[in-house]
């Protein structure tokens, strides 16, 4: 029966899809359509629309990725020597023990590619690239420059982390 009430064919909605409508419009003109949809009870045409709307309707929300998130996706993809066998829970003690607050000046060794560094900023500027807080970071590293490529999946700008994150190499600090 529901292919009978339905007067759109498949090819007829791809065809829609193809030009770029919107989903509401295809669902539009489905309805539309329909032979027997306005017979429906109101329960049943909302659980049609629904359908519709999820079969039609693409669209994805674009989330805040936290530090624990970050590392939680780190260690999913098997990337545990990056993270140094570190878990949300070790991180989490860390930052408590070694009093991270807002405001605050902090020297740090971070071997993880920038993780550590994420962890301190989310901790001392709660994620917001507008914060008036002061404070800073300075990271030591062995190399001729720090790792913090992990930096670049941060909601922090560019200036900001110049602002904050400091660099200094092991041989200038000693």
């Amino acid at each position: 029966m529901g292919s009978k009430a339905q007067e759109l064919t498949i090819e007829e909605i791809e065809k829609m899809k193809q030009e770029s409508l919107s989903s509401k419009e295809i669902i539009d003109k489905i309805i539309k359509s329909h032979k027997s949809f306005h017979n429906k009870t109101v329960y049943s045409q909302e659980k049609y629309l629904n359908r519709k709307k999820q079969k039609f309707a693409k669209y994805f929300t674009v989330e805040y990725l936290s530090s624990s998130n970050l590392l939680q996706f780190l260690i999913d993809k098997g990337d545990i020597q990056r993270v140094l066998d570190m878990s949300q829970e070790s991180m989490g003690m860390l930052l408590n023990l070694a009093n991270i607050q807002s405001g605050g000046s902090y020297l740090c060794m971070d071997e993880t590619g920038g993780l550590l560094v994420y962890f301190l900023l989310e901790r001392m500027f709660g994620g917001d690239n507008g914060s008036k807080s002061k404070g800073k970071v300075v990271v030591i590293h062995e190399n001729e420059h720090a790792n913090l490529d992990l930096l670049k999946f941060a909601n922090y700008s560019e200036k900001f982390i110049k602002e904050h994150v400091h660099t200094i190499s092991l041989l200038v600090f000693f």
